[in-house]
């Protein structure tokens, strides 16, 4: 009966010797996940910010076009009031030309 219960003890210290083993390997499987879980996490948290900094020069690229935009329409409508203004004016001299042809020819 004695070598029952002594093969029993064995055979109980054999399988708790397994589980540490197991639990060990476990632990260790448990670490390194935890490890990639953290590089995943930092790499997300890089990618999150460089994002935004991507987001903010792009509404500020956005913007730079608006104002040049802008400037171009008033430019374009300057240019179109001086155009008019140059027009009145060589009609303005035609006719002053004209006058002055006449007065010579007088």
């Amino acid at each position: 009966m004695q070598q029952k219960e002594e093969a029993s003890e064995e055979e109980l210290r054999q399988q708790k010797a397994e589980m540490q083993q197991k639990e060990e390997a476990l632990a260790t499987r448990l670490m390194h996940t935890i490890n990639e879980m953290e590089t995943i996490s930092e790499q997300l948290a890089d990618e999150r910010r460089q994002n935004g900094q991507k987001g903010a020069a792009l509404e500020e690229a956005k913007n730079e076009v608006a104002k040049i935009r802008d400037m171009k329409i008033r430019l374009e409508s300057e240019r179109n009031d001086l155009k008019r203004k140059l027009e009145s004016a060589e009609d303005d001299y035609n006719k002053l030309r004209g006058v002055k042809i006449r007065l010579e020819s007088e």
